[in-house]
């Protein structure tokens, strides 16, 4: 079927068809066409010479479907031309775009700008209003505040004070002065302290390594140890650098009556170790 008349269109759509048209051909039509029902077409090539008129969706005259302006013309659309907190109604992009350039134009972008609403500081002042005290000192009137180190250089005085980090002195003057002292049995020992008291039954070794540790370059102490013992025994002492001796080497031996041993280590600002070892044998 390639041509249709208006007629015979409408007698095949209200007496052969109720759902769709299909056609293989091709469909001239020059006047109104009106469609109430589904159409299904594979193939289209239509040219209209009048309006054509598909209810409920869009309206199309000489090829061209209706343009914005038509549609906005004819009241359907509703757009609002300025912010609104109620309205549901699309709004202009220029009035949005007015809105972002509001914003942006607020918000600081230097810290100068902000409001110091707490009160932080901005510039080098008076911390009179901030500080309030120091060990109960309050500042002068530029902010400072002196403190009274009252001879202890803020270390008490009248109490014990424990000190786990290494100090330094340049003068000191002590009128009592006592160490550490622990008794120790074996036949062996490293120690990491400055006085040591042993107890013996053989032949003993002393272990210098660990005071050599604490050492740093250009440094020197001096290791203090009573030994006493049982019998007669060999004293060894290792990792002491180059060792000598104030006397002879055989004072070293310990006897029954016990000895008094002092060893002086001394590390050369190169890290080089020496040693000087001094024993008496007790009566």
């Amino acid at each position: 079927m390639s041509w249709i008349s208006t007629n015979n269109l409408r007698r095949f759509a209200d007496n052969l068809f109720h759902g769709k048209l299909s056609f293989s051909g091709n469909v001239t039509h020059n006047g109104a066409v009106e469609f109430n029902g589904g159409v299904k077409v594979n193939t289209v090539k239509a040219e209209f010479t009048a309006p054509v008129s598909f209810t409920g969706t869009a309206t199309y005259k000489n090829n061209e479907i209706a343009t914005k302006a038509d549609i906005v013309a004819g009241g359907d659309i509703v757009v609002d031309d300025e912010l609104s907190s109620t309205s549901t109604n699309a709004i202009q992009n220029r009035v949005v775009q007015q809105e972002f350039t509001s914003v942006r134009s607020a918000i600081p972008t230097k810290v100068s700008q902000l409001t110091n609403d707490s009160g932080y500081l901005t510039k080098h002042q008076s911390l009179d209003g901030y500080v309030k005290t120091v060990n109960n000192t309050a500042p002068d009137s530029s902010g400072n505040v002196t403190i009274a180190l009252g001879g202890g250089g803020g270390v008490s005085t009248s109490e014990s004070n424990i000190w786990t980090g290494k100090q330094t002195f340049q003068n000191m003057k002590f009128n009592f002065e006592s160490y550490n002292a622990p008794r120790i049995s074996g036949a062996t020992d490293n120690p990491s302290e400055s006085v040591a008291v042993y107890n013996v039954s053989g032949d003993f070794t002393l272990d210098m390594s660990e005071l050599t540790k604490l050492l740093s370059n250009s440094d020197a102490t001096v290791f203090t140890a009573y030994i006493t013992a049982n019998g007669s025994y060999a004293l060894s002492i290792v990792n002491a650098g180059t060792l000598k001796y104030a006397g002879s080497a055989t004072d070293l031996a310990i006897t029954a009556k016990g000895l008094l041993l002092n060893i002086m280590l001394i590390k050369s600002s190169s890290g080089v170790l020496s040693s000087v070892a001094q024993a008496s044998a007790l009566s």
